[in-house]
């Protein structure tokens, strides 16, 4: 497998593989942020879709050393505030939801999102990945209506190895994708 350019590229590769659903009038994407935004702007551009984000808060217990609860509940709020800027979250009922991330090595954030999704009453769901390790997919098969991977390398040494660019993505790039 050649490597990605960037998540620009893999997002447009993913939207022609999700090409079949282009036409479906109750679609919507939704992108695991930071790094999944640029890969699923790609797919709902091109899928002439809505694009949204949905936010997974990083399970801890709070006896867990090192790590500040209460600071991590105050900087998912932050993020989600500043990213969504007043809108609230799409309406996925009824809607094939195409959810996007720029790559999955374990897939527990894919898994987190799909528990949240349990409750939205959506006729579908879709995951859609540029790449992820055949054994996650295989997790991911059991969860979803159908599991869209472009690449499962072996062996897999990490979701950014197989990108030439794969700077994080900043609070401002989020922004600028969901209001382009």
């Amino acid at each position: 497998m050649n490597r990605f350019k960037n998540r620009a590229e893999a997002g447009r590769l993913l939207a022609n593989a999700l090409n079949a659903y282009r036409d479906e009038k109750e679609l919507v994407v939704l992108a695991l942020p930071r790094g999944g935004v640029p890969v699923a702007y790609e797919v709902a551009h091109a899928l002439k879709a809505p694009l949204d984000i949905l936010m997974v808060p990083i399970p801890h217990s709070a006896d867990e050393p090192g790590v500040d609860v209460e600071s991590e509940a105050q900087e998912f709020k932050r993020r989600e505030m500043l990213y969504r800027e007043g809108r609230p979250p799409l309406n996925l009922e009824g809607k094939t939801v195409v959810l996007v991330d720029d790559g999955l090595a374990t897939g527990s954030n894919m898994l987190a999102a799909l528990k949240i999704l349990e409750d939205s009453h959506s006729k579908k769901i879709i995951a859609a990945v540029p790449l992820a390790p055949q054994s996650t997919c295989n997790k991911l098969h059991a969860k979803v209506d159908k599991v869209i991977c472009l690449y499962t390398p072996s062996p897999f040494w990490g979701v950014g190895v197989w990108y030439e660019e794969f700077g994080p993505t900043s609070d401002e790039d989020v922004q600028l994708f969901l209001h382009i």
